[in-house]
């Protein structure tokens, strides 16, 4: 592994990359370096990080330049980002709206919890209250000033089951009927 010396080329050859547009690793492998190796060079040296941003901010000027003569011979859609990055509040509609529309359909949900429901039900495994939501009363309290429920009562009731949903995307499978017989091709 060689070891990377600072060199006012590798300095100069790599700012001039910045300020060309390029990217930090183009920049880099241009003055026979690596990112890190430029990095490492930018944390250590204030002077160095200045001419490192003021590089990048002349390669983003120049690739702006270069955006704009391109939109103005043949881009539309390129002239349009142009203007609205320049002037967002003239030609961008969503600039300072931070909006979010969302819209939720639980219809199709909703129809498979009733039929999950239904077969619950079906089961013995979810029974129905009363309806109302009664506080709890401890045992001993129970007894106190009020009449025993009877037993059929406190029997709880099935819900009566929804009609079954038809799940939408599925495909039907034919089913064979007794006595006909299934097309087959030969």
């Amino acid at each position: 592994m060689s070891h990377f010396v600072r060199t006012y080329k590798r300095r100069k050859r790599f700012l001039d990359e910045l300020a060309m547009g390029s990217s930090i690793s183009r920049a880099a492998a241009a003055a026979d370096g690596t990112p890190r190796n430029f990095k490492n060079w930018r944390d250590s040296d204030p002077e160095f990080a200045k001419d490192w941003d003021e590089a990048v901010e002349e390669g983003t000027d120049f690739i702006e330049d270069v955006a704009t003569e391109r939109a103005m011979k043949k881009s539309d859609p390129l002239m349009l980002a142009i203007l609205k990055a320049r002037r967002p509040d003239k030609y961008d509609r969503n600039a300072g709206k931070s909006s979010l529309e969302v819209n939720i359909n639980v219809e199709g949900a909703k129809a498979k919890l009733l039929n999950r429901l239904a077969r619950l039900q079906a089961e013995g495994k979810v029974l129905e209250g009363s309806g109302k939501a009664e506080p709890e009363v401890p045992e001993d309290q129970s007894s106190q000033g009020g009449e025993e429920a009877s037993a059929e009562e406190r029997q709880p009731r099935l819900l009566p089951a929804p009609p079954p949903v038809p799940e939408r995307g599925r495909k039907r499978r034919a089913v064979e009927q007794p006595g006909r017989r299934k097309a087959t091709a030969s």
